[in-house]
């Protein structure tokens, strides 16, 4: 079966691409997550023997780490080609641009609201009392300097 037989069998939606969209994401997330953590924890041992000033170099030797890198690193790449490839192909379904562009923005929008509003809380710049969050209390905890990073 070819591409467009599959595509024309799904009504212009390929099959298994949204999972596989979703996957890269959440491998992107992943690898994201474990760098920050990974960085926090390094950081916070080199403060604490009194080292985090010290220039820091990466060893040349194999790690899984630089094993993986160019795998992680083209994850956004396969990520971004595959979105663009799933958004012509909702441009073709749609041919009249108001509801195209409107059903972008019905996708796009709600997340993009909850991010910019989680910066302006973590920025201190939008009050987070009368939001319907549940991390308030969290959120105080994580920039009270007098706390230990991990306190929360």
């Amino acid at each position: 079966m070819k591409l467009k037989d599959a595509l024309d069998l799904n009504r212009g939606v390929g099959p298994g691409f949204h999972w596989l969209r979703h996957a890269l994401a959440i491998g992107i997330i992943a690898h994201h997550c474990r760098a920050a953590i990974y960085m926090s924890v390094t950081a916070a041992a080199l403060r604490a023997e009194g080292i985090a000033t010290q220039a820091i170099t990466t060893s040349p030797t194999l790690t899984l780490d630089n094993a993986l890198r160019p795998a992680l690193f083209s994850l956004v790449g396969m990520f971004f080609a595959l979105s663009g490839f799933l958004v012509t192909g909702s441009a073709f379904r749609n041919p009249k641009v108001k509801v195209f562009f409107a059903n972008r923005a019905l996708r796009i929008l709600p997340a993009l609201t909850v991010d910019q509003a989680s910066v302006l809380v973590q920025l201190g710049l939008l009050n987070p009392a009368g939001l319907p969050v549940g991390g308030v209390e969290v959120a105080r905890r994580v920039r009270d300097p007098s706390l230990p990073a991990r306190a929360y």
